[in-house]
């Protein structure tokens, strides 16, 4: 967010002549200018849309959800009470991951015992040994 928030602001500076204009934002422009999202944006959302026009208001979605609704999820201890939507994220591998590595800390068991079982019929999924985390 951060570093669509700077271009943003550096190519809005070099329009009205407040900074001067460099390769990068030159190339961030031309992006723009075709429909693109410049590739120096995506770099933490390989998934990223290329369209900036779905792009900006996804990024700005994600973002709020991130700074709302998960910062109150983390400061009440216990972030998977409630089921867990993975476009909230930018990268839901690095949160599935995270969850994994917490899930087998709290199990007592090694990471590589842990396997993620996916349904859409979450009725399939009653072992009465396994955590369910309702993910949408």
């Amino acid at each position: 967010v951060e570093k669509v928030n700077k271009s943003l602001q550096t190519l809005q500076k070099v329009i009205v002549g407040a900074v001067l204009s460099t390769p990068e934002i030159q190339a961030e422009a031309r992006s723009l200018m075709r429909s693109e999202v410049p590739m120096s944006w995506t770099t933490n959302w390989p998934s990223a849309p290329e369209d900036p026009t779905v792009f900006l208001p996804g990024l700005a979605k994600k973002m709020g959800a991130l700074r709302g609704e998960w910062v109150k999820r983390v400061q009440g201890n216990n972030p998977v009470d409630k089921p867990v939507q993975l476009s909230d994220f930018l990268r839901a591998d690095v949160f599935l991951n995270a969850l994994r590595q917490q899930t087998a800390r709290k199990l007592k068991v090694s990471i590589d015992s842990l396997h993620l079982v996916a349904s859409f019929e979450p009725h399939l999924l009653s072992d009465s040994a396994t955590t369910h985390l309702p993910v949408s």
